[in-house]
């Protein structure tokens, strides 16, 4: 009977009724005035200017108004990493986005490939008066530095010229291995790729790769193949380093593992063989939200400056909290939460997440201009 009564206790009914909020409570529209003093937007693309293959409602108009009437500065930002940069920006043009070369388009498969363009580039610095003062300045996630420090060390001719000759191992779908693979050897001509898809023989294995880089896998009836493969590769090369693409897992593709589920995989793969199977420790990721060193490229490309402060003048407007946001938070940009992808309304009732250093909160991003 006590429970009874406490369930339909009306001063509780009332307390709560009373400190009930809604989604809408939550909601912190940025006015046009603080849009225009920001020196760059940083839009998350999947979630915030489109799902899937359609574009969100408004938010082609929202984009084109901020691009060409209030002359805003844009970077689009996506973990994206099946596809190079162009294939992203000829979609988002075909849905009327109005998107032309003075808006950069940075995924995370552009990422890989510059963070294999800068490993070559470490790995093939031949001014011996040099190599101190690279060392002393080396400060980079593309490279631990344990490993840097034996390519610049070693003085042996032969050894030398192995280590320069670097090698690659892709386990990803096909897009991404043509896109690094046809880029990297047009300049660097002593960079060798191996496809996970190319020969699921394991009587050729690779030997002696230097990094693998993970991407997305379909999850096709030759999943099983390529994740026992995938095994046999790190078998036989304990001591590569894993590059991975992006560790978000909220990005949905259909039919298609992202790269911490291809890794998490291959794990499991290997375990059934042998208990004591496990992953190589050095581990690279790239993508949001661990791509704070890029954000450098963007001050450069976009001429901004910090001048000491604490903040860049920048705003990221993602649909994830985890991902998106986090990224914010490790640049120092002021952060804007789009309720079109990842969160829902429910859950920011709920308060799943610590919004309260989430500086703009909108149902959608027509919010930013219309």
């Amino acid at each position: 009977m006590s429970s009874y009564i406490s369930m339909f206790n009306p001063i509780k009914m009332g307390m709560d009724w009373f400190f009930y909020k809604s989604a809408k409570d939550y909601i912190k529209k940025p006015s046009i005035e603080s849009i225009r003093k920001y020196e760059l937007l940083i839009l998350c693309i999947d979630g915030v200017l489109k799902n899937n293959n359609e574009a969100i409602p408004l938010a082609v108009e929202t984009f084109n108004k901020l691009k060409n009437e209030l002359n805003t500065k844009l970077c689009l930002l996506t973990n994206e990493c099946r596809y190079p940069p162009q294939t992203i920006r000829k979609q988002l043009i075909s849905m009327g986005f109005d998107i032309d070369t003075s808006v950069d388009i940075v995924s995370a498969s552009s990422l890989v490939l510059i963070t294999l363009s800068n490993i070559l580039k470490l790995r093939h610095i031949n001014n011996a008066s040099n190599l101190e003062k690279e060392t002393e300045n080396y400060n980079s996630g593309y490279i631990s530095r344990k490993r840097y420090k034996r390519i610049v060390n070693t003085e042996d001719a032969e050894l030398n010229k192995a280590i320069r000759h670097t090698k690659f191992g892709i386990i990803a779908d096909d897009e991404l291995f043509n896109y690094l693979a046809n880029s990297i050897t047009k300049k660097y001509k002593h960079a060798t790729f191996y496809h996970i898809k190319k020969d699921l023989s394991t009587n050729n294995i690779p030997e002696n790769l230097d990094y693998i880089v993970i991407g997305t896998l379909e999850n096709s009836n030759k999943l099983d193949q390529y994740l026992n493969n995938s095994v046999q590769w790190l078998l036989a090369n304990p001591n590569v380093a894993i590059i991975l693409a992006h560790t978000d897992t909220n990005t949905k593709i259909e039919d298609t593992l992202c790269p911490i589920s291809v890794l998490n995989s291959i794990k499991e793969h290997g375990k059934k063989d042998n208990s004591e199977f496990k992953l190589p420790d050095d581990t690279i990721s790239v993508g949001k939200p661990y791509c704070s060193e890029f954000i450098d490229k963007f001050m450069e490309r976009y001429k901004l400056d910090k001048s000491g402060s604490a903040r860049l003048n920048i705003l990221v407007v993602g649909d994830d909290y985890d991902c998106d946001m986090k990224f914010a938070e490790n640049v120092g940009c002021d952060k804007c939460l789009v309720l079109t992808g990842n969160i829902t309304s429910d859950e920011l009732v709920k308060q799943k997440y610590n919004i309260s250093g989430v500086e703009y909160i909108i149902p959608d991003v027509s919010y930013l201009a219309l």
